[in-house]
């Protein structure tokens, strides 16, 4: 067998175009708490560290710009908008959301940034004890069947289309989950396909959030998708 490369002209990975980017940040303590059918006992037993920062004011302070509130929301589900980034606040399951939606743009104030901010301003980084590092992600590409790539031949002629997650074991603390499916972007109608990327850490006391945060999830969101677009030529 010859060398393991992609067919040249195919799928060109220099293309990728990163949508979103966001940093989803969980609770230590609800995280770990079994499931109850009483939830006004899960309410009461919830101490959300994330309502502190779940504010005009308190996010003006940290994107020193002006943050508005959309008006849909409660004081258990709350979102807010400053430029190119969408904060997500939920109180049950606690959570964070802070999401890019230009990352191309804004490289130097970039979702890593505005989360380190948020985590030092409201000093919260002992209460985290998961973190979720999230892509949306396109790449154009003409008539792609995904069928071909993740089926076998006597299998893909009962799909008409197909989505698909495959998992990936990254390390002791954390998975990958990859979406893939076809997709056409809304701004120019070409087609290509999509990819989800959910990375899902959890923290135990020997990573620090900050090393997590600043990591590059991307290269390696881009090694395993890679991994799967392969063609094998023998030469």
């Amino acid at each position: 067998m010859g060398l393991v490369k992609f067919k040249k002209g195919f799928l060109d990975m220099s293309k990728l175009d990163i949508k979103t980017h966001a940093v989803v940040l969980v609770d230590k303590i609800y995280s770990n708490l079994p499931p109850q059918t009483n939830q006004i006992a899960q309410v009461q037993q919830i101490n959300n560290p994330f309502e502190k920062v779940a504010n005009q004011l308190a996010l003006k302070g940290v994107f020193q710009k002006t943050v508005s509130q959309l008006q849909f929301g409660n004081n258990f589900h709350k979102e807010f908008v400053s430029d190119d980034f969408h904060i997500t606040y939920d109180f049950l399951p606690p959570r964070l959301e802070i999401k890019d939606t230009n990352p191309q743009k804004n490289k130097e104030n970039s979702v890593q940034k505005i989360t380190l901010d948020i985590i030092n301003f409201s000093e919260i980084e002992q209460d985290i004890g998961a973190i979720g590092i999230n892509y949306e992600i396109f790449l154009e590409g003409k008539d792609i069947d995904l069928r071909k790539f993740l089926l076998k031949d006597d299998i893909q002629k009962g799909f008409t289309s197909l989505s698909a997650t495959p998992i990936f074991k990254i390390d002791n603390n954390t998975t990958l989950n990859l979406t893939i499916a076809h997709a056409t972007n809304k701004i120019d109608s070409k087609d290509g396909i999509f990819f989800g990327v959910n990375f899902h850490i959890v923290l135990d006391g020997n990573i620090k959030v900050k090393d997590i945060i600043t990591k590059d999830y991307y290269a390696i969101a881009k090694t395993k998708i890679e991994l799967i677009f392969k063609k094998i030529i023998t030469e």
